[in-house]
C-alpha cells in the first residue's frame, strides 16, 4: 500500500472541483479525497442518473470508401448484439468470469456431457434472486442468493464446483445486510484474496424520498476459504462499487487484471485494501460529479456528468495516454502496448487513432466499424464496411495490425454479416450471417463453415450455440456437430470459470455439465 498524496498539492475546498488544480499528466493523480468517514458532500439534487452503458465492441467510424453510414445502422447492429448477448444468463448473473491469457477458459466438452451435479439455490418457498456469481479459484464459485424463505434465507455462499455442495453459507442478516431494502453486490476476488460484499444502504425520509446525506456504503471482506469475515467498514454518503469487466467486450481480459474494490461517492473514487477496509486507503482521487466506473484491465474508467476519467487501477494516477478532463475522446486500452482512441464528431462519424503507452499517435484510420477480438495470440483488430445501398450490414472485412495500423488481409463477402465474435475459437472468427453463425479463418479471412444456433460460448476448440431449446457443440475446424442436448423449458446456459452449467430458473437449480 502506498500513499500517493502529492506533498506540493493544495487541497481544493469542498464542492469547488479540481479542474484548475495542477495535475501534470502521468505524474499526479487527481487531488485526493478528504479522509473517510467525514463530512462528505451529498449527492446532486435529484440523485444520480443511472450509469450509462459502455459502448459495444462494434463502433461505427468514418467509412473508408467514401459514404456515410446512417445512425439507423448503429441501432440495427447494437440491437443484434443485444439479442445475442441476451441469450446468455451470465449477463444478468455474473459478477465476473474467469480468463486465461486474453481468452476465457471454458471447458471443451467434445462428447455428449453428463450431469455432474445439480445445486438447488432456491428453497421450498421459491422466489430466489441472484445478485452475482463470482469464480473463486479453479473450480469453486460464490454467489449472493436473495430469498424470503426460511429454509434457505438470503445468504452469500461458496459452491464446490466438484460436488455442487455449499462449502459455507453466511446469512446476509448476520453481516448486517437488510436484503429487503438493499441490493448487495458480490465483487470479484480482490488482490488480497478476499470476496467483498458491497451494499448501499438507502435511507428514505418521511415523504418517501431518498435521503442522500444519510445513505451509506457497507463493505464486508470475506475469506473464501472458510467464509470468515476479515474486515468491514461503513462509509458515509452515496456510494457504489465498480466491478471488473471488459470494456466493450464480454470476456475478462486476463488473469492478471487487477480485481480491485473501488467505491464511488459524490466527489471522488477510492480504492480499499480488503485486508483492512476500515484502515488506510490504497489511493483516492477527487473527481466531481461521478456517475459510475468500471475496472478495465489495468485501469479504472470513471464516468462523470460531463466526461470520462482514466486512472491506473494500482496507483490512482492518470496514464500518460489519457488527454485529461474535458477530452471528447473515448479509449479502449485492451491491446498489448497499444491503446485505441476514438472520437465522435458532430457530423456523425468517429475518428480512430492507435496510441502507444505514452500517448503518441502510431497510426490513424477512418473505417465504418471496428471490432476487437480476443485470441490466445493476443487481441486482434478488424475493420468492417458496408456496400453502398446496403448500409444495414457489412460486406467487407479487414484484419489490421494493431501496432502499425497496416492491413493484413481484406475480404469481400457475397453475403452480408452483422457482427463479429468477441474471441476466436480454434483460430476462427464467428460472424452473424442471416441469423446463423459462419466461421472465418482469422489468418486469411476465408469463410469455412456455416453452423446452427446463436453462438454463446467459446472454448479453446469447441463452439457452443443455442438453437431454440437445444444446446449444441461444434468442432470449428471441421464444422461437425459434436453433440446436442435438449434444455428444459425456459432453461439457459452459462459458464462460471471453466465450468459449463445449465440453469433452471423455475426450479432454482444449476446443473454442471461434464
Amino acid at each position: 500500500m502506498t500513499e500517493n498524496t502529492p506533498q506540493h498539492w493544495t487541497p481544493t475546498p469542498s464542492g469547488e472541483g479540481n479542474s484548475s488544480s495542477p495535475v501534470p499528466k502521468g505524474t499526479l493523480p487527481p487531488p485526493p479525497l478528504p479522509p473517510l468517514p467525514g463530512t462528505g458532500t451529498s449527492a446532486p439534487a435529484g440523485g444520480y442518473p443511472e450509469p450509462a452503458a459502455a459502448p459495444s465492441g462494434v463502433i461505427p467510424v468514418r467509412p473508408r470508401r467514401g459514404w456515410l453510414v446512417p445512425v439507423i445502422v448503429v441501432a440495427v447492429v447494437l440491437a443484434l448484439v443485444v439479442a445475442v448477448v441476451g441469450v446468455i444468463l451470465a449477463a444478468r448473473l455474473l459478477g465476473g468470469m474467469a480468463g486465461s491469457g486474453s481468452v476465457p477458459t471454458v471447458e471443451s466438452i467434445r462428447e455428449r456431457p453428463e450431469e455432474a451435479w445439480t445445486y438447488s439455490y432456491q428453497g421450498r418457498d421459491g422466489g430466489t434472486d441472484i445478485s452475482g456469481l463470482v469464480p473463486v479459484g479453479e473450480r469453486d464459485f460464490a454467489g449472493i442468493f436473495l430469498s424470503g424463505g426460511e429454509d434457505k434465507p438470503s445468504r452469500v455462499a461458496l459452491i464446490d464446483g466438484e460436488t455442487g455442495e455449499e462449502a459455507w453459507s453466511i446469512p446476509l442478516e448476520s453481516l448486517g445486510v437488510d436484503a429487503v431494502t438493499a441490493w448487495p453486490e458480490l465483487l470479484p476476488v480482490s488482490p488480497e484474496g478476499h470476496l467483498t460484499v458491497a451494499v448501499t444502504d438507502y435511507v428514505f425520509d418521511s415523504t418517501g424520498e431518498l435521503d442522500w446525506a444519510a445513505t451509506e456504503l457497507h463493505l464486508v471482506a470475506i475469506n473464501p476459504v472458510d467464509g470468515a469475515v476479515v474486515s468491514e467498514t461503513v462509509r458515509e454518503g452515496y456510494a457504489f462499487s465498480a466491478t471488473e469487466y471488459s470494456f466493450a467486450e464480454t470476456e475478462r481480459l486476463s488473469d492478471t487484471a487487477p480485481r480491485v474494490v473501488v467505491a464511488l461517492r459524490f466527489g471522488g473514487v477510492v480504492r480499499f485494501d480488503t485486508s483492512d477496509l476500515d484502515g488506510e486507503m490504497v489511493w483516492s482521487a477527487n473527481i466531481e460529479g461521478v456517475d459510475g466506473a468500471e475496472i478495465v484491465g489495468d485501469y479504472v474508467r470513471v464516468e462523470t456528468d460531463t466526461t470520462y476519467w482514466w486512472l491506473d487501477a494500482d496507483t490512482g494516477f492518470e496514464p500518460d495516454w489519457f488527454d485529461g478532463e474535458g477530452s471528447g475522446a473515448a479509449y479502449l486500452p485492451t491491446f498489448e502496448s497499444m491503446i485505441l482512441r476514438f472520437e465522435y464528431t458532430e457530423s456523425g462519424i468517429f475518428y480512430l487513432d492507435g496510441l502507444d503507452e505514452s500517448g503518441d499517435v502510431l497510426w490513424t484510420a477512418e473505417p465504418d466499424t471496428f471490432h476487437t477480438v480476443a485470441s490466445p495470440e493476443g487481441r486482434m483488430l478488424f475493420f468492417s464496411e458496408s456496400k453502398e445501398g446496403d448500409v444495414a450490414s457489412s460486406h467487407y472485412l479487414m484484419r489490421i495490425d494493431p501496432l502499425t495500423g497496416e492491413e493484413m488481409w481484406d475480404r469481400e463477402y457475397e453475403d452480408s454479416f452483422y457482427d463479429l465474435s468477441r474471441q476466436t475459437v480454434s483460430g476462427h472468427l464467428v460472424i452473424s450471417d442471416a441469423d446463423r453463425p459462419v466461421l472465418i479463418d482469422a489468418k486469411t479471412g476465408e469463410r469455412t463453415h456455416r453452423l446452427r444456433g446463436a453462438p454463446m460460448m467459446f472454448a479453446a476448440d469447441v463452439l457452443y450455440t443455442v438453437d431454440e431449446d437445444q444446446l449444441r457443440a461444434w468442432n470449428p475446424d471441421s464444422g461437425e456437430e459434436l453433440w446436442s442436448l435438449r434444455l428444459r423449458s425456459g432453461g439457459e446456459v452459462l459458464n462460471i470459470g471453466s465450468m459449463l452449467l445449465t440453469v433452471d430458473g423455475e426450479r432454482g437449480q444449476f446443473t454442471r455439465l461434464r
